[in-house]
């Protein structure tokens, strides 16, 4: 658990900015508390895959710095940023091994 605070408080940042771009930031210390206790629910209701709603609804309910609306598109759009960096990130090293694979660019077995 320890190893991945530095995850938990980069991904609180991360929602703390979009709560930012949102134009209501809220209290630093309570976003991170919300995303961590998002996170965690999210973890520990295993027949929900990937915790979908769970964590949105556990944000809404502890980020108490942010109005309810706003939180919810707090939760919702930092959702779909962590799904964008995910997908990019699997197409990124899935593009990278194919080309490894390939021979790369000095490939001998022209």
């Amino acid at each position: 658990v320890v190893t991945h605070i530095p995850a938990w408080f980069t991904i609180a940042l991360a929602t703390l900015l979009v709560s930012a771009a949102l134009g209501t930031p809220g209290d630093f210390w309570n976003i991170v508390f919300a995303t961590t206790v998002a996170w965690i629910a999210g973890f520990l209701l295993l027949p929900v895959p990937g915790g979908i709603g769970i964590r949105e609804s556990a944000f809404v309910a502890a980020a108490t710095s942010l109005p309810v609306p706003i939180a919810a598109t707090v939760a919702i759009t930092a959702r779909l940023l962590f799904v964008t960096v995910d997908a990019t990130a699997a197409l990124a090293l899935y593009l990278f091994e194919a080309f490894r694979e390939a021979g790369g660019p000095n490939d001998q077995k022209r």
